[in-house]
């Protein structure tokens, strides 16, 4: 996290700013954002995750 620290705190900051969107909307956000935020988590941690003989989808240069 602290080599990153800067990608941390935006992405706390979407996570907080699409949760109170959901609140506003009497939670019913909740039912498109949480599959989003997870979706969007799982794509990013494999981005990251990289170990021998497994497949990388995305790797940045």
């Amino acid at each position: 996290m602290w080599n990153n620290l800067g990608v941390m705190i935006m992405w706390g900051a979407i996570v907080v700013a699409l949760f109170a969107v959901s609140l506003l909307t009497g939670l019913l956000g909740l039912i498109v954002i949480f599959p989003l935020l997870g979706h969007a988590t799982w794509h990013a941690y494999r981005a990251i995750r990289v170990s021998r003989g497994e497949r990388v989808f995305f790797r940045p240069d």
